[in-house]
C-alpha cells in the first residue's frame, strides 16, 4: 500500500510539474513584444533598451530560483535509498521534477540572453542615431 501510495504521488508530482512548466513557459506572442519603427527618437530607443535589461535581469533571477529548486528536487531523489523505494519510482519522480524545473531555467537563460541581445541592438541603433 505505502509503495503504490509512493508512486501515485511521485506521478502526480511530476505531472504537476510538467504542466506548470508548459503554462510558465507559454508565450502569446514573440519572446520580444516590442518593435522598434525607423522613426523611434533616440530617447525611446535608450528607455526602451534599459526595459529590456531589467526584464532580462528577473528572467535570470527566475532561473536561479528554478535552478534552486532543481538542485532541491535532485537532492530529496538521492537521499530516498532503495531499501525506502525498491521500484524507484518516487527516487524517478523527484528526478523529473528536478528536470523540470532545469529545463525551464534553461529556457528562462534563453529569454535574458535574447533581451540582452537586442537591448544591445537597440543601444547601438540609438549611438548610430545620435550622430
Amino acid at each position: 500500500m505505502k509503495t503504490s501510495f509512493g508512486v501515485v504521488v511521485g506521478l502526480l508530482l511530476g505531472m504537476a510539474l510538467v504542466i506548470g512548466a508548459q503554462y510558465a513557459l507559454r508565450t502569446d506572442g514573440p519572446l520580444l513584444s516590442v518593435g522598434v519603427s525607423e522613426a523611434a527618437t533616440s530617447d525611446s530607443l535608450g528607455g526602451l533598451a534599459e526595459e529590456l535589461l531589467v526584464q532580462a535581469k528577473q528572467y535570470d533571477e527566475e532561473a536561479k530560483r528554478h535552478e534552486a529548486e532543481a538542485r532541491r528536487y535532485e537532492e530529496r531523489a538521492a537521499a530516498i535509498t532503495p531499501l525506502m523505494d525498491v521500484k524507484g519510482f518516487q527516487r524517478e519522480g523527484w528526478r523529473i521534477a528536478g528536470d523540470s524545473h532545469k529545463t525551464i531555467a534553461a529556457e528562462l537563460r534563453y529569454r535574458a540572453m535574447v533581451q540582452r541581445l537586442e537591448a544591445e541592438r537597440l543601444q547601438d541603433k540609438q549611438k548610430e542615431s545620435s550622430k
